[in-house]
């Protein structure tokens, strides 16, 4: 009876590794899409030579640059996995605050996100 059973779990378990391969890509594409999509809502001040209103503390950060959404890229790095790079010198700051600034985060809603998609999708295709 096991055995019927065993080239669809092999099936699932490819299809899984798969799937997790592209998870790198779908964090790049939904911490992407926060910031280059987001509201400011803070301040509103000036800086070369343009008027940019920041985001409000707890908010992800307003692309003002774009630097940040730019510095983001993912590849596979294995079988069933892959890797998220984040190189602006400011994302750290930006993410847990600062002395002198309130986090503005950015990645942890965004893995939150990614999370529920992924819950989502193991329950719809491993029943």
């Amino acid at each position: 009876m096991l055995k019927s059973y065993v080239p669809s779990i092999i099936k699932k378990l490819d299809d899984l590794s798969l799937f997790s391969e592209g998870l790198g890509a779908d964090l790049q594409k939904i911490i992407k899409a926060e910031l280059d999509n987001g509201t400011g809502t803070g301040k509103v001040y000036e800086h070369d030579n343009h008027t940019h209103r920041a985001s409000s503390p707890g908010k992800p950060p307003k692309s003002d640059t774009g630097e940040l959404s730019r510095s983001i890229s993912s590849k596979k790095t294995g079988t069933g996995q892959s890797q998220v790079r984040i190189t602006s010198p400011y994302a750290s700051a930006l993410e847990y605050g600062t002395s002198k600034m309130r986090a503005r985060p950015f990645i942890a809603p965004a893995v939150q996100q990614l999370k529920k998609q992924v819950d989502k999708k193991l329950k719809d295709n491993w029943r």
